[in-house]
């Protein structure tokens, strides 16, 4: 039959889809997955909202005993459900892959997940580096692994979505020495104020200024949630609000585009949590380079890009200045297609111009204005020497001084742009 991987979304249990909540109904048996993440509401109310039962799998049903599942989908049409999309934990790729090796058959139902509901924060998703997990520190095991890869992620302008950790039905160690395997803890969540501290802790060994007190830093709360909480700040002050209830999930910003920048003022703490007053943190200084470092040619280009783009945003915040910005930019390009190729006068195509503008240009002799500068431009750069001397000769003689420099200036316009480099590009 067939193993359905069924993704239930954020919140509750009306977060599925329509087809999701279908297949739910027509399957013979229903597993949900009770251990990468939970649900806002328990079981039950997912039991009487499907109208089927539900089989809690927590992690050492999905693991050590997987082939049970596999086996009654060979006759049967089983469920797996997921909370959050059904492949954002590596566990359910595996499963699929198994249950197609024996040849079950498999159908996905994606949904949302904490991977794409994290734009809610307002930094651009295509900006996210590399995901982490930070796992909750105990006394003899304390990894922190996470932090050179938000490291690597800062080094190239990305931010990183940090995933805290979950700890259900798990063994402490304590009974693990005993053989006390089926004596578990309670539930324990790592939240968003605890992480912080664990990265200042963290930082505190490593030292290389990653993450410091006065880092910015979100925390994203309850997604998808009705209580749903998104707050920002350093890490030292984030370390020291209370989020209220799990799930949390926390961003380490990199270089912030002016939007980004204004929704982190939009969701700082002040005004988000306006009843705690953390101790405010040391303002937030960028790291820079010694002198000693010669830039780095890409990280150069990069932040060349980002000044740039911010430029842009602020010179066409209305209509006169985007006007006067798009004047400014045709004549900067004139300028350099004149000196290295081949200028196609289809009219400007930057900004929004009207037909009657277009018009305008061509009547005030636009085209007759292109060419006058690329001859004056080719004269200015003419070779002085024996061949100037000559060609000067040879104008006197003939009286025409203006066919021959037109010639002239053809000439030099060809040297100045090889042929190999010539192109035709449409303003």
């Amino acid at each position: 039959m067939v193993l359905y991987f069924v993704g239930l979304g954020l919140a509750d249990e009306k977060d599925v889809t329509v087809r999701g909540l279908e297949i739910i109904k027509a399957c013979d048996r229903v597993y949900l997955e009770h251990y990468t993440s939970v649900l806002g509401v328990g079981k039950e109310k997912l039991e009487v909202y499907y109208g089927r039962e539900v089989i809690l799998a927590d992690r050492e049903q999905c693991e050590n005993h997987a082939d049970k599942i596999i086996e009654e989908a060979k006759s049967k049409k089983i469920a797996f459900l997921v909370v959050g999309s059904p492949f954002a934990a590596t566990t359910h790729m595996d499963l699929m892959t198994r249950a197609q090796s024996k040849g079950v058959k498999t159908h996905v139902v994606h949904n949302a997940s904490v991977m794409n509901a994290a734009a809610a924060c307002g930094l651009q998703l295509y900006q996210f580096g590399q995901t982490v997990s930070i796992c909750l520190f105990e006394e003899k095991w304390r990894p922190m692994s996470f932090y050179e890869k938000i490291e690597e992620n800062r080094k190239i302008g990305l931010h990183t979505m940090c995933l805290l950790d979950i700890k259900i039905k798990e063994v402490s160690y304590a009974n693990l020495m005993k053989g006390n395997d089926r004596v578990y803890e309670k539930p324990r969540f790592l939240t968003a104020d605890m992480a912080c501290r664990q990265m200042l802790e963290t930082e505190k060994e490593k030292k290389s200024g990653v993450l410091t007190e006065s880092m910015p830093a979100m925390a994203l709360c309850r997604l998808g949630q009705p209580n749903q909480l998104i707050v920002a700040g350093s890490i030292g002050e984030l370390a020291q609000l209370d989020f209220g209830a799990p799930l949390h999930t926390l961003v380490i910003p990199g270089p912030m585009h002016i939007i980004e920048k204004e929704m982190y003022e939009h969701f700082h703490h002040s005004k988000t949590l306006p009843d705690q007053k953390p101790t405010p943190s040391p303002p937030y200084v960028p790291p820079t380079r010694s002198d000693s470092t010669k830039p780095d040619k890409k990280e150069s280009t990069k932040h060349s890009q980002v000044d740039i783009m911010t430029l842009i945003h602020k010179l066409t915040a209305n209509g006169n200045k985007a006007e006067a910005f798009q004047k400014h930019m045709l004549s900067a390009a004139a300028a350099y297609l004149t000196l290295y190729g081949d200028i196609d006068t289809g009219g400007p195509s930057m900004g929004k111009v009207t037909d009657e503008k277009e018009e305008e240009e061509e009547d005030n002799g636009y085209e007759d204005r292109v060419i006058e500068q690329r001859r004056r431009l080719a004269k200015l750069r003419r070779p002085i020497g024996k061949r100037a001397v000559k060609k000067q000769q040879e104008v006197d003689s003939d009286g025409d001084e203006d066919e021959d420099e037109e010639e002239d200036s053809e000439e030099d316009a060809d040297r100045i742009t090889p042929p190999h480099e010539t192109r035709s590009v449409s303003l």
